[in-house]
């Protein structure tokens, strides 16, 4: 603006979060003072990340699973896991991760935590159990033509 006669400006529907630089000079007969700036930031509504929705789990043996969870709506969206408290994969991009060698008949609690501009949302939380160990022995059969074999209990085509 210039040429405003007054003490203020009030200015509207400026952007929330976003930082604004005002430049003032005094004009008096022509003649003009040096400039003073100020810098002001907008009171921005604080970015809200939402906690990874719908974490869930495959067990898949005695020793491997594997953890889901919903895409969030922000392309930005990194992933913290952790098990049992212990960070094991950060930056993840991907909406799972796979885990093998563990313990069997082990619990495990994971939590996923989502990062956006380094704001971190709540953590979410899933607890899983590895299958225990199995007194079942891999004894090939023929049913129907087929061949079968029985793993840890559960009776799987080939």
């Amino acid at each position: 603006r210039t040429a405003l006669e007054g003490l203020s400006v009030l200015e509207a529907n400026l952007e929330p979060g976003t930082e604004y630089r005002y430049s003032v000079v005094a004009i008096v007969d022509g003649r003009r003072s040096a400039a003073r700036t100020v810098r002001l930031v907008t009171k921005g509504a604080t970015l809200v990340v939402n906690a990874p929705m719908n974490l869930r789990g495959n067990v898949y043996s005695r020793t491997a699973l594997e953890i889901f969870w919903d895409w969030d709506t922000t392309s930005e969206t990194t992933y913290e896991v952790s098990r049992n408290g212990r960070v094991i994969r950060t930056a993840l991009e991907g909406l799972s991760v796979f885990e093998a060698n563990l313990e069997p008949g082990t619990e495990y609690r994971y939590s996923v935590v989502a990062i956006v501009d380094g704001r971190r949302s709540a953590a979410s939380t899933v607890r899983l159990t590895t299958r225990g160990a199995s007194s079942a022995l891999t004894v090939p059969t023929t049913v129907n033509g087929q061949i079968e074999r029985t793993v840890s209990g559960s009776l799987v085509s080939r």
